[in-house]
């Protein structure tokens, strides 16, 4: 079998997604191509891509020329589901929702009316997809390809390397540290992060590409030192599906402050694994902060409950087995029509 992925310009989670897919795929003897802008193919270690973003007629031509060859097309994203629908011939067609739109989208209700199965990254996309007349929706939840090796690494190392990694990073030992990872977009509402930095005693520390007053920002190479030496982990955002920093946060035993928005209500387990606060409010998180810090015990138990919660995920190699089930199905069923 091959498979066609087809995704947009990408900087974030869905390209570490598909990428990840591919490696997993590739390991149960199942070819892929993936059809991208040259954004995402840059940024991501994608693996026999095809820049064929549709900017005009030849673009879409030539994305029609490279799934050719294809058994079935999954698009990720709804721009990417729809210019998919125009040019995937007749083959199966999936296309899997990671981020809002409107539920009113005309775009929307095209592309769910052509595709076999519509997923979603989280509960809310999966109702958006029905809401669009999907005939076979589901919900297909994002495994983050970093968490088995956060799981894999003892939660505590001891005080003297974590003083050493904050030292190395430029930051204080004797100061609690809260760790947000998120790109300089307006979903992350990083203007939110920047306030919480005002309102909170902790170094509020920032893996990504924003500058902002107040907020540290440290390298991504360092991320996984930076989630064990970390104290808690913030998300503020205006809507996340399944947010895979989140789940990596857990992996590592950090209690989650997060809004409540999108998959981060499912994800994030109200008083067990984190809190979560209205979307706009980081006086309220700022609270949230207040209690974790002034009560370790508290924040250590949330910080063990999230771990036990993302040992019991499934892995993005199960995921891959997962899909390779449903596109033998989809591909089944249109050849025995």
């Amino acid at each position: 079998m091959r498979v066609g992925f087809v995704l947009g310009p990408s900087t974030g989670g869905i390209g570490v997604h598909v990428a990840s897919l591919q490696q997993e795929l590739s390991a149960l003897a199942v070819a892929s191509l993936a059809v991208t802008s040259e954004l995402s193919a840059r940024s991501h270690n994608l693996s026999n891509t095809k820049i064929a973003w549709p900017g005009g007629p030849r673009q879409l031509y030539r994305m029609r020329a490279a799934l050719a060859e294809c058994d079935l097309v999954h698009a990720h994203g709804l721009r990417a589901g729809f210019w998919a629908s125009l040019v995937c011939g007749g083959k199966p067609l999936v296309v899997s929702l990671h981020n809002q739109a409107p539920a009113n989208s005309r775009v929307g209700r095209v592309t769910a009316r052509r595709a076999a199965l519509m997923t979603g990254a989280s509960g809310d996309l999966v109702e958006l997809a029905q809401g669009w007349g999907a005939k076979n929706t589901a919900l297909a939840e994002v495994p983050s390809p970093r968490t088995a090796s956060l799981l894999a690494r003892p939660k505590s190392e001891g005080a003297a390397k974590k003083r050493e990694v904050l030292r190395d990073l430029g930051l204080d030992p004797q100061r609690p540290v809260l760790l947000s990872v998120a790109r300089d977009a307006p979903q992350k509402r990083l203007f939110d992060l920047a306030h919480l930095a005002r309102l909170v005693e902790a170094q509020v520390v920032l893996v990504g590409d924003a500058k902002l007053p107040g907020v540290i920002s440290c390298p991504g190479d360092r991320l996984n030192e930076l989630y064990f030496a970390a104290d808690a982990f913030v998300l503020l955002s205006e809507w996340e599906a399944r947010a895979l920093v989140v789940q990596e946060a857990m992996a590592a035993g950090l209690p989650v402050i997060a809004t409540r928005t999108g998959g981060l209500s499912d994800l994030v387990s109200e008083g067990k694994t984190g809190f979560l606060v209205p979307v706009g409010e980081p006086e309220a998180a700022a609270l949230a902060v207040q209690k974790l810090l002034g009560e370790p015990d508290l924040a250590a138990r949330l910080g063990r409950s999230g771990r036990d919660m993302a040992a019991l995920w499934p892995d993005p190699a199960g995921a891959a087995q997962d899909w390779c089930h449903t596109y033998a199905d989809l591909v089944g069923a249109r050849t025995t029509r």
